[in-house]
């Protein structure tokens, strides 16, 4: 249990795919205007990385592995991650009123996050196993909610502070976003 609780603040905070390697950014970057949007887009994204993620593993141990066809990993991933994006759009749209229009504004971003692909491409290039996995991908989709929080205060926190006329808009947002990433890369250096 410790070691599925490590992998889990690993993939949160030390090694955060959105602060250190830069998967997903663009979209943490672009899209922080307020919390509710955030939040919303954070949880689609763990929701999304979560089933796909053991989507993924089973596809590729029961599959890809005993066939040695791993030479397909990525097309299958994309395929996986588009496939279910569209099945979750079409399901969840027609059960339910109050989300439809959540629905159709969040699940295409996520689908087009690099987010969610890198974490099941990286999966598997762990070979986790199938509860380590769940761990990983939980984390990576929290860690990717909490950058977008973070960003969103500091960009709310931004409005209210003159900024030079240069750096208004993308500039100071990349600014926040590489200060954000230096104190993760601190908790990645003293692990």
């Amino acid at each position: 249990m410790i070691n599925l609780l490590n992998i889990f603040f690993q993939a949160a905070v030390i090694n955060n795919l959105v602060m250190t390697q830069f998967i997903g950014v663009s979209t943490a970057i672009d899209l922080t205007n307020s919390y509710r949007f955030s939040f919303g887009l954070g949880a689609t994204v763990t929701v999304v990385t979560l089933v796909a993620g053991l989507f993924a593993w089973l596809i590729y141990h029961l599959f890809l592995l005993p066939l040695h066809l791993t030479y397909l990993i990525t097309i299958i991933f994309i395929l996986l991650v588009l496939g279910l994006n569209y099945l979750l759009v079409n399901h969840l749209k027609g059960e339910n009123e109050f989300l439809k229009q959540p629905v159709a504004l969040y699940l295409p971003l996520a689908s087009t996050n690099s987010l969610i692909l890198g974490i099941i491409l990286i999966n598997s290039l762990l070979e986790n196993s199938f509860l380590e996995t769940v761990f990983y991908t939980l984390g990576a989709g929290l860690g990717f909610t909490a950058v977008m929080i973070m960003l969103t205060a500091i960009n709310e926190s931004l409005e209210r502070v003159q900024v030079p006329a240069l750096l208004q808009g993308i500039p100071i947002r990349l600014i926040s976003a590489g200060v954000v990433s230096m104190v993760f890369t601190a908790f990645f250096i003293y692990s």
